[in-house]
């Protein structure tokens, strides 16, 4: 018997570290699973994997999303305070698209033609990057 077999000797894996940012059992959990998974490792550890994620929650998803976002570049004081909103509103609801940025708090100040020239014409790639964050492995 090696030590990472021994009971009370946490087990680590990379696969699984981002799991064990957030429940340090559930990422220990999943990296005996890998270790011990012979059958089809791969699709074991895919499927452990996915159950880690769903562990945290949407809203917390929003805000690593945008927060990743803000850091990848450089951007206008109006462009940061825009994200923040949209973030605020995919707290809410799970869809942002051109319909719900012309209503609503964002149709009352400009809607859509306003934020996508806040933002340069890529509004649309903007959208769709959160979204793609949202739901990315959170590492």
């Amino acid at each position: 018997m090696n030590d990472s077999d021994k009971v009370g000797i946490p087990l680590r894996s990379p696969n699984f570290d981002f799991v064990s940012k957030i429940e340090p059992l559930l990422g220990e959990l999943g990296a005996r699973a890998e270790r011990y998974s012979l059958d089809n490792p791969n699709t074991a550890m895919m499927k452990i994997r996915q159950l880690g994620e769903l562990q945290l929650p949407y809203e917390q998803r929003v805000k690593q999303a945008i927060s990743k976002i803000v850091a990848s570049r450089t951007w206008t004081d109006p462009q940061r305070k825009w994200l923040k909103r949209i973030g605020k509103q995919l707290e809410r609801e799970v869809v942002v698209d051109h319909q719900t940025v012309d209503s609503g708090q964002f149709g009352a100040q400009g809607g859509y033609q306003r934020l996508n020239s806040i933002f340069n014409g890529e509004l649309d790639e903007l959208l769709h990057q959160i979204a793609e964050e949202i739901w990315d492995v959170v590492a």
